[in-house]
């Protein structure tokens, strides 16, 4: 099992009990989320990780939430979606010009951005940590997005590089103490 595998399923592990860190995990799952209308979606390759959105989604934000299998390029996905309006359009803001990351949310306590982070990770990040080959990114498909978290993660002294890939954009990192800074950040074991 990849590195990252093994941190996405600790995270799956560990849901934040407190509402402000659940809430802030929860947004960390939706910021390159789409928006249609009052729709929120993310796809996703694994029908674990959909069923765990759904069980997040629904206890956080009390609506009923679908997975549907979909194809795209010839690879199966699963869409993980919702309506809700407001989440919609709290999502939607961080597309406005100037956007930042207090615009989506706040973080309550100190370990909120944490849980924030952790989110993101679940859902846009890989991680390969060997000798002579580390990288960490966050494929981000919304360009304003991408850069609200370098910002963020700037914010937080851990300056991110920038690629365009294929409809994307990846934050990434491949010091190994600027991924050990982004894994302390998530305080991942």
């Amino acid at each position: 099992m990849a590195f990252s595998e093994d941190i996405k399923k600790e995270f799956i592990e560990e849901i934040p009990h407190k509402t402000c860190c659940r809430r802030a995990f929860a947004y960390g799952l939706l910021f390159d989320a789409f928006v249609d209308g009052d729709r929120v979606y993310i796809d996703t390759s694994n029908g674990e990780y959909s069923d765990f959105y759904k069980r997040i989604f629904e206890r956080q934000f009390s609506k009923s939430v679908t997975v549907s299998p979909i194809k795209k390029a010839g690879r199966e996905y699963y869409r993980v979606e919702f309506t809700f309006g407001s989440m919609a359009k709290k999502v939607a803001t961080l597309d406005k010009e100037g956007a930042g990351i207090k615009d989506y949310m706040e973080f309550k306590c100190n370990f909120c951005r944490m849980n924030f982070v952790r989110g993101i990770f679940l859902a846009r990040a890989t991680l390969t940590f060997s000798a002579g080959s580390n990288h960490l990114e966050f494929r981000i498909q919304h360009e304003g997005r991408a850069r609200i978290l370098t910002e963020f993660l700037s914010a937080c002294k851990i300056e991110p590089k920038l690629v365009k890939r294929r409809g994307a954009i990846g934050i990434y990192y491949k010091k190994a103490d600027r991924i050990e800074d982004i894994l302390n950040l998530m305080q991942a074991n």
